[in-house]
């Protein structure tokens, strides 16, 4: 009876703290969303800035002021996947969680920055950047956050999916580390390919430029590598329509990210 009650707290209560956490988190998220930023878009105010529109105390001010729902509900997620890689039993972290936990520690990074503000009253602060820096800011966290989050979720998505569904193992791992390293290392650069011809330093305009045309190895990486995976499954391509989708997603973005 007591090893029952030993291994509940080990390994049963461990699970259900995480699947609490977690639900937590999503709930949290989709409150914030629907009551905080649905009433506050809905008045009318907004701080005018790409992606990061709200401008009241009922938003994110972390350096300044206490977290919302949301960087609460990001905290959980963190916990919660780091806290999982932390218990792995397999010492190798497979390519999809690299991408997830980029994903996590670069928008939070994003976030925490983009949020600095001096505030005035409860319902209004002001962005501690000004002219031509907060548009560079601005756009280091637009780009980037709608890259890290969508780009790099599908990554990971794609990593994991792909040869689970074609039932084949990726076709080079290590082509999958190198679009990793790259995707990390050149997206978060590109940001100011927004603001070409603006008032920003011209070498800034041109370090954004440059990344962006890097961006094509890492999408050429991942698309080669998809394609090779799926090569020895064609069989199962011609029947099974989740591969179909899968294989349809991993070309618009490799033409996405051509375009």
């Amino acid at each position: 009876m007591a090893a029952d009650w030993n291994n509940f707290w080990k390994e049963d209560w461990a699970q259900t703290r995480d699947r609490f956490r977690a639900w937590w988190a999503h709930t949290g998220l989709i409150v914030n969303v629907l009551a905080h930023r649905g009433t506050s878009l809905g008045s009318g105010p907004n701080t005018q800035a790409p992606f990061y529109y709200l401008q009241s105390g009922l938003d994110t001010h972390v350096a300044v002021e206490n977290a919302d729902a949301i960087t609460a509900a990001w905290v959980g997620f963190a916990v919660v996947f780091f806290g999982t890689i932390a218990k792995r039993k397999v010492e190798a972290i497979y390519i999809s969680n690299w991408f997830y936990g980029a994903l996590i520690i670069v928008v939070a990074m994003l976030h925490i920055v983009n949020s600095l503000a001096l505030p005035v009253t409860l319902g209004k602060s002001y962005s501690l950047f000004a002219g031509a820096q907060d548009a560079v800011v601005q756009w280091w966290y637009g780009h980037n956050a709608g890259g890290f989050l969508l780009t790099g979720g599908f990554l990971g998505m794609l990593y994991y999916f792909l040869p689970k569904q074609a039932e084949q193992p990726i076709w080079s791992y290590r082509l999958s580390i190198l679009a990793f390293w790259a995707f990390v290392y050149t997206y978060i650069w590109a940001g100011p390919h927004h603001l070409h011809y603006h008032a920003i330093p011209e070498w800034l305009q041109s370090l954004g430029m440059v990344m962006s045309l890097l961006l094509l190895a890492p999408s050429g990486a991942t698309l080669v590598n998809g394609i090779m995976t799926v090569s020895g499954a064609a069989k199962k391509l011609k029947t099974d329509p989740a591969l179909k989708f899968i294989v349809l997603a991993l070309a618009f973005y490799g033409l996405a990210t051509f375009e």
